[in-house]
């Protein structure tokens, strides 16, 4: 049985209020992972930046059931460093400020679409 790691953070990531009648969770924002995608942020954060941008692209990946051979919701290059992915993804945050308040997963794919178009 697979679980999608785009689903693993989703669930882990996303923060939670419940009261006795229900529980309500919300999508992890661009405003709640832009201060560790910051070029000026701990090595830790930069960490953790990466390992959230990695997993919703393992996620689009795992997910984009392709109908055609070599179709590709994201070309990306094989193996980017943690470094350049962090890079990418804190840049495209502090370009759009008016995007922040929408969901961190769509703002990683839109900028992997960006910094790396399909031809």
């Amino acid at each position: 049985m697979r679980i999608s790691i785009l689903f693993l953070a989703l669930i882990f990531g996303a923060p939670v209020a419940a009261n006795e009648a229900e529980v309500y969770v919300s999508l992890t924002s661009g405003n709640h992972v832009y201060p560790m995608c910051q070029s000026t942020a701990s090595a830790a954060n930069k960490n953790s930046c990466a390992w959230y941008v990695k997993g919703v692209i393992e996620g689009v990946q795992v997910h984009a059931q392709p109908s055609q051979p070599g179709y590709s919701l994201l070309c990306m290059p094989d193996n980017l460093p943690g470094a350049q992915l962090t890079g990418v993804f804190g840049k495209y945050l502090e370009d759009h400020p008016e995007q922040r308040h929408e969901p961190a997963l769509a703002l990683v794919v839109r900028a992997m679409t960006a910094a790396f178009p399909c031809p």
